[in-house]
């Protein structure tokens, strides 16, 4: 009888035949199996007394009528083939009626009917392979290669003209610039206390272009003040820029924002 649940078998071929599916006359593999082991909770049962029996359709060629690479390789593992006579499998049946092997069974529609069909035929006693999971390299590649596409299609986040690179990701630099970004610099260490990133901006009149840009620990975030004198506008935990000449009315200005990163900035 037809197995009736999914799962991992162990089971003996005991029928081979060589034929063609009926619409496309691809060269297929049937094979009888008679399951006798199910795996349950990490552990093989013995099922033979439920009498299992399922023909699973190995089809060797594509509708291009180029080999399945991947179907020819599975016969090869499972059964000893040597992948050049398909005959062969045919003809030695008897033979392979002693080699236990692995089946993979699943339920499938077909035709508006649900039935269990062979899904995949590995060697005896293979295990279950784990989860690939990517490295690092990857990681980079992907975030190379697609980052933009994946952020994009979620929305993504506002950089808002400049953001930081983190050796993995890219990601705002607090609330961004709001303008074209003219320089980056920072102290003698290297920027692992702050990042100093100036702009321009447009003045609609006369400006002195004096700025007061705050350090304040724990900030991650951009801070700045315009105008007034530098020694008005700075406390002692305060870091001043001030650039001592007049702005004509409607010409660009240079703005001061300091950021204290997580980590190492750019």
């Amino acid at each position: 009888m037809l197995p009736n649940r999914e799962g991992l078998f162990h089971a003996y071929p005991v029928d081979v035949g060589v034929g063609e599916t009926r619409e496309n006359k691809l060269l297929q593999v049937a094979i009888c199996y008679h399951l006798f082991e199910e795996l349950a909770s990490g552990e093989w049962v013995d099922c033979s007394a439920d009498n299992f029996e399922i023909t699973g359709y190995h089809i060797l060629e594509k509708r291009d009528h180029a080999l399945n690479q991947t179907t020819i390789e599975a016969l090869k593992a499972a059964l000893g083939w040597d992948g050049r006579d398909p005959f062969w499998l045919q003809d030695n049946a008897a033979e392979l009626m002693q080699k236990p092997v692995q089946v993979k069974i699943g339920f499938e529609e077909y035709n508006g009917n649900t039935s269990p069909r062979v899904q995949f035929l590995n060697p005896y006693g293979s295990k279950p392979a784990g989860v690939t999971k990517g490295g690092d390299d990857l990681r980079r590649n992907v975030i190379n290669r697609l980052g933009a596409k994946f952020r994009a299609l979620a929305g993504g986040t506002p950089a808002n003209d400049i953001a930081k690179w983190d050796g993995m990701s890219w990601s705002a630099l607090g609330s961004g610039m709001n303008g074209s970004v003219r320089a980056l610099t920072w102290p003698g260490d290297g920027g692992r206390t702050a990042l100093y990133v100036a702009r321009s901006i447009l003045t609609n009149r006369p400006l002195r272009a004096t700025l007061c840009a705050q350090k304040r620990p724990r900030s991650r975030s951009p801070s700045a003040h315009g105008t007034g004198a530098a020694r008005r506008c700075c406390p002692h935990d305060a870091l001043c820029v001030a650039i001592p000449r007049q702005i004509p009315q409607s010409q660009h200005a240079t703005a001061l924002w300091i950021v204290k990163p997580q980590n190492r900035l750019l």
